[in-house]
């Protein structure tokens, strides 16, 4: 299971750094459609320009563009290699205004803020749950950490739970209930 936590952890960094560069890479493509570029342009000018992993990513989408797959195939790949919901808000936005016009800079740099305040709202619920959540891992591990201290002072006060039977079932009960109350 260890490689499949690591892997799983490494996913989600990817997927918070995905998530943190997208509004800087808005701006800058709002940036290059308001200077003159076309949209397919913008998306190299990103895939250039963005480091890992968004750079790499907008660098698939315009490949895949170039080589003749349509756009809302290209960014419903993206959203599979990505599963963001902030993502899925953006290439929504852009399909419906690549199939009904309009201003794509204001549209993006609307999106990109509506992102940065998502993400700010997001870093601030973290923030005033930190407390509760330290608590939480507190109090699953007391019991452990009371039990140990119990062992290492007086050992020969727990020696019932080790060597009768009853004493087995209350430690698999014990630790039963710790994991499901934690």
């Amino acid at each position: 299971y260890i490689p499949l936590l690591r892997l799983k952890s490494e996913r989600k960094k990817r997927l918070e750094l995905f998530e943190e560069q997208l509004p800087e890479a808005l701006d800058m493509m709002a940036r290059a459609l308001r200077a003159g570029y076309p949209f397919n342009d913008a998306m190299q000018y990103i895939a250039n320009e963005m480091p890992e992993p968004l750079g790499y990513e907008f660098g698939i989408v315009f490949d895949e563009i170039n080589f003749g797959r349509d756009l809302k195939q290209a960014f419903n790949y993206l959203i599979l290699r990505v599963p963001s919901i902030n993502l899925m808000s953006l290439t929504t936005a852009i399909l419906i205004q690549h199939e009904s016009g309009g201003n794509l800079a204001e549209l993006l740099d609307n999106v990109s803020s509506v992102l940065r305040k998502r993400i700010k709202f997001h870093r601030k619920v973290r923030t005033l749950t930190a407390e509760g959540r330290t608590s939480a891992w507190v109090l699953s591990m007391l019991p452990f950490a009371v039990f140990v201290g119990i062992f290492v002072t007086t050992p020969h006060y727990l020696d019932p739970l080790f060597e009768e039977e009853l004493g087995h079932n209350i430690i698999i009960s014990a630790i039963a209930l710790q994991i499901i109350g934690a």
